[in-house]
This record gives C-alpha cells, sequence and structure tokens, in this order.
C-alpha cells in the first residue's frame, strides 16, 4: 500500500482481545485510493482478512488542513456510520474525542 501511487501513509489500530481492528490510510486523492482497492493487492488482502471476521469500511473525503486526524475522531466517525459492508460518509464536522 505505502509504495501505491497516491498513498500518504497507513496506521493500525490494533485491539486483539476484543478483536477489533482498525486502519487509517491516507490518500492524496480519491482516484488513487478507488485505483489501490480495486487492485489484486487490496483484493488478496480482503480475502485473507475475512477469514479472520467480518470486515467493514468506511470512506471518509475531508479537506486537507495539514493535520492527521486523530484515533479518537476516527473512532468517533466509526462509530457514528451508517452500518453497512463499505460505505460513504459524508466529511465529517471536526470532533474532539479524548
Amino acid at each position: 500500500m505505502l509504495t501505491s501511487p497516491g498513498s500518504l501513509g497507513v496506521s493500525l489500530r490494533a485491539h486483539p482481545l476484543a478483536g477489533r481492528y482498525y486502519t487509517l490510510s491516507m490518500w492524496q486523492d480519491e482516484a488513487s485510493l478507488v485505483a489501490f482497492a480495486h487492485g489484486a493487492d487490496h483484493q488478496t488482502a480482503v480475502k485473507r482478512i475475512t477469514e479472520l471476521g467480518p470486515v467493514s469500511g468506511i470512506l471518509i473525503s475531508r479537506p486537507d488542513n495539514g493535520a492527521r486526524p486523530r484515533w479518537g475522531d476516527i473512532l468517533h466517525w466509526v462509530a457514528s456510520a451508517e452500518p453497512g459492508p463499505y460505505r460513504r460518509e459524508s466529511t465529517p464536522a471536526q470532533v474532539s474525542v479524548q
């Protein structure tokens, strides 16, 4: 992923005892993200991870303010998102979750 065109970075937050894993990837633009998501590397990773349990994803587009979002904010966005497999959420309001 890190060598994919348009990739800016990736972060992982893991709660293995609870069976929850979160990844955050940041992309230069949505076209770069979509190209990666439709590629063979991502398809292989999704197949492998679904063996561990249900998988869901959220695409959140937000303006670049020069700062990475904080995990507290990300988890708040995930908790407030509509249920479903993969879904798109509108730009979230800046929230401050500690």
